[in-house]
């Protein structure tokens, strides 16, 4: 990613280049069963998270590029969900079996990019009680879309006290 970075983005005159790590996926609900069933692979989880992390600042040494911590920013979310308007942030608001009898059992993982979350559609695939804009997590790993805004919200501020906007 560094050198994709340096060799495509930069290298080619961008001005403005900020790079995001990942969250940790052991503190999504997939990664929370994960850890429930064995503590040593939710923990690589975190480590191989962190690993990344570690290599693409390491990669980017030296360039003008600014940094964003998503990781940071999804555990203070993750750690104060109701000061962002969050009511759940352990459960998916996707629902796997909605979403297997949506798609003729094509999908069965509850993957969020196969979950309509449009009101009052006969085709939602959210779960009963579930909303897009309460609930942090649209599937297993994935932020639901006020997840994300959360997450942009963030970035955006960062983005301000860089000087960008």
């Amino acid at each position: 990613m560094s050198g994709y970075i340096r060799n495509e983005i930069l290298a080619k005159g961008a001005k403005y280049v900020a790079a995001l790590n990942i969250p940790d996926p052991a503190a999504t609900p997939e990664g929370a069963a994960v850890m429930a069933m064995s503590p040593v692979v939710g923990a690589a989880l975190t480590t191989f998270a962190d690993t990344f992390k570690l290599w693409l600042r390491e990669g980017l040494t030296g360039q003008p590029v600014q940094w964003i911590d998503a990781k940071a920013i999804f555990a203070t979310v993750l750690a104060d969900p109701a000061a962002y308007g969050f009511t759940n942030i352990t459960v998916p608001a996707c629902d796997a079996e909605k979403m297997a009898l949506l798609t003729g059992g094509l999908v069965t993982d509850g993957f969020a990019l196969f979950c309509n979350a449009t009101p009052g559609s006969p085709l939602t695939g959210l779960r009963a009680g579930a909303d897009a804009d309460t609930w942090f997590f649209a599937d297993g790993n994935h932020p639901s879309t006020a997840g994300f805004k959360a997450l942009s919200d963030e970035v955006l501020k960062q983005l301000k006290a860089f000087g960008w906007i």
